[in-house]
């Protein structure tokens, strides 16, 4: 499979006017590190890197115009850990399935030290997960769905605003834990008309993205750490 990678490089530190792209961790940018990953990923045919216009689906769509290929991953700046090693993995995992949209949901038990951060979880089959920073998609479909993906993301941090979108009987079997992967497989699937495949990948990498002061402290001192 080879596809077209999206970096999204726009978006603040909570509090900040720093924006996250220009951000160092040891010698590299954010940006920088990101880039070079990608560049690692033999799967990943060009990188292209979203304007930052300070609407993010906009930024998105105008990057989603030079995307070549059917399908075009797109990724987070802000996830320094992720290597190209867990981006193939991904990857290769949604060659197995045929599907239009695919999500990485990685378990919370697998979230090791990147578990001290603060996260947003919520339960499928009565497991633990929380969302991944990156997002294979087919072109066609995430453009035809471009308002619903706007809505999405803007109560991304909310998994039970999310299930409003999606009807009660939802909501509420999410609330109780009670929903499973396949059933939030076949009720987004049947809103977006397009297949949507939820992709369990414990790398912690994936599920750890820096928000704000408090998590870029966190992976600089897991950087030095990791570096003596």
């Amino acid at each position: 499979m080879k596809v077209d990678a999206v970096i999204l490089a726009g978006g603040t530190l909570k509090g900040s006017k720093q924006k996250k792209a220009f951000v160092k961790i040891g010698e590299q940018t954010l940006l920088e590190k990101c880039v070079q990953t990608l560049g690692e990923c033999s799967p990943v045919a060009q990188i292209i890197v979203a304007s930052d216009t300070g609407d993010l689906l906009q930024n998105i769509v105008n990057a989603l115009e030079k995307v070549k290929s059917e399908k075009a991953l797109l990724v987070a700046s802000d996830i320094p850990f992720v290597t190209a090693g867990h981006i193939d993995e991904f990857l290769n995992s949604c060659s197995k399935v045929k599907a239009d949209i695919y999500y990485p949901l990685v378990p919370k038990s697998s979230m090791g030290e990147f578990g001290a951060m603060k996260r947003t979880y919520f339960k499928l089959d009565r497991t633990d997960f929380t969302g991944g920073n990156i997002i294979l998609v087919t072109k066609s479909v995430f453009l035809a769905n471009i308002d619903l993906a706007r809505k999405i993301y803007e109560n991304r941090k909310s998994p039970l605003k999310l299930a409003q979108i999606v009807g009660l009987y939802f909501l509420i079997k999410l609330a109780l834990g009670r929903l499973s992967v396949s059933e939030a497989e076949q009720k987004t699937t049947k809103i977006i008309g397009g297949q949507v495949k939820g992709i369990i990948i414990p790398r912690p990498e994936i599920g750890s993205d820096i928000d704000k002061e408090e998590d870029l402290h966190f992976f600089k001192a897991l950087y030095e750490g990791s570096n003596k």
